[in-house]
């Protein structure tokens, strides 16, 4: 779970630092930076995934150049640094495939890259455990009763360090123990991290941190991918366009029917008729499609749904799916579908993310860390999701050009006159278009 992003130098982020909840939802005008931070987070998940540096810049918005802040005289920035504080599951599945409990659950990880003519290096990077002194986010989320139950902490040296002067820079990753060895790798044209290259055997830790990481996803749902037939032997995880969403329903329909009677159920709010959800073989067996069991036995497939109800299918496949576990950033919910449907739309979504109150461990195993990011610049969201959730994002001017800021938003009747928070008003009045 990502509890806290920190980011200057990227694009318009200056500065800029965000606490995060289980679930959260980001309202604000079009070319904000909603949208520019879910780049950072994939950003970060793509070099964890062990993407160089060149190909995980080309993979985002814009040009590699781009993605360095862009200031009034025209100049850019030299260099980004991105920081990223992370709960842990108490237990990961490591290199070998065997569960493992990480030596800390509570850590942070800082990266640098460097702009290099028209590219960009690694410049420095480190993972270190994060002290209870330095964390006061684990007191504000997680009730007093289910802390230790989530928190593991213990005093080492940092996982990742960067260490030495100018062109004497080494980044060294250290092995869990504390008489284990260290390899280092030399700061120079460095393209891709010591996180994302690790061998998880020598760094179990590193290791789960880099799988927490890999499971920051962002979902573009694209209504005619999710519309298609996959392969039988697709892999039965939903892709981020919603591809291979018939491959991800046979499984529950194998392994979890309870999930498909959820799921069902969660249709029905848009379509009453529908009574059961199939997979139907198509070309000799070597496809397969989802089609839906109308009261009356009448079957019709994914390919007659609208794009709102293949939206909320593909939603509600993650929600009740038992192995989707990390963080999900999602975009304009509200994006085809009824205002009326919206708040089906928003329940899934929120029934998607670990709730600290409602899933507490019960003392056999704890709950899959999940988490929801939701970007919208609609209004209409705000009376459909928990007030303490919404933060509002817009741009301001200096001398040195534009960057985003974020404050909460909150349902009161005086706005703030520090600007330290927006009231629901300010919002529905600034993404409306009025004035008054």
């Amino acid at each position: 779970m990502l509890t806290r992003l920190e980011l200057d130098g990227f694009k318009a982020f200056r500065n800029f630092a965000l606490d995060f909840q289980p679930f959260m939802v980001f309202i604000g005008s079009n070319g904000v930076g909603k949208t520019n931070l879910f780049d950072a987070i994939a950003l970060l998940a793509r070099l964890a995934e062990g993407d160089s540096l060149e190909d995980a810049m080309l993979r985002a918005r814009g040009e590699p150049l781009e993605l360095f802040t862009l200031h009034a005289d025209g100049s850019r920035a030299a260099r980004m640094q991105l920081a990223a504080e992370l709960l842990l599951d108490r237990e990961v599945i490591g290199a070998n495939d065997k569960p493992f409990m990480p030596t800390n659950t509570r850590l942070r990880y800082e990266l640098t890259i460097e702009r290099c003519g028209e590219g960009a290096h690694i410049a420095a990077e480190s993972l270190m455990p994060l002290p209870e002194s330095r964390d006061a986010w684990f007191r504000d989320q997680i009730p007093s009763k289910a802390r230790k139950a989530w928190i593991v902490r213990e005093k080492r040296p940092p996982y990742i360090a960067t260490v030495g002067e100018a062109d004497e820079l080494m980044i060294y990753r250290n092995q869990d123990t504390l008489a284990g060895g260290r390899e280092g790798l030399k700061v120079g044209d460095l393209q891709k991290s010591a996180l994302g290259t690790a061998d998880g055997l020598r760094y179990p830790t590193i290791h789960a941190v880099r799988q927490a990481m890999r499971n920051w996803r962002l979902l573009r749902f694209n209504a005619e991918v999710l519309r298609q037939p996959c392969a039988l032997d697709a892999e039965a995880k939903l892709q981020s366009d919603g591809a291979n969403l018939p491959a991800v329903l046979a499984r529950l329909l194998r392994e979890q029917p309870e999930a498909i009677a959820d799921i069902t159920q969660v249709l029905q709010s848009m379509l009453p008729q529908v009574k059961a959800i199939d997979i139907k073989t198509l070309n000799n067996g070597e496809r397969q499609l989802v089609e839906l069991i109308g009261q009356d036995g009448t079957r019709f497939s994914s390919r007659v749904l609208s794009d709102g109800t293949l939206r909320l299918l593909g939603l509600a496949a993650l929600r009740y799916d038992s192995a989707q576990r990390g963080l999900i950033c999602f975009e304009e919910p509200e994006n085809g579908i009824q205002l009326l449907r919206l708040p089906d739309m928003v329940n899934v979504l929120y029934g998607l993310a670990l709730n600290f109150e409602r899933d507490l461990p019960d003392g056999t195993h704890n709950p899959p860390l999940r988490q929801v990011l939701v970007n919208t610049h609609s209004p209409s969201i705000l009376s459909n999701v928990p007030p303490h959730s919404v933060f509002y994002f817009g741009l301001q001017s200096d001398a040195l050009g534009q960057y985003t800021f974020s404050v909460p938003v909150r349902p009161e009747l005086i706005p703030d006159e520090q600007g330290r928070y927006r009231i629901w008003l300010q919002i529905q009045q600034e993404l409306s278009g009025s004035t008054q």
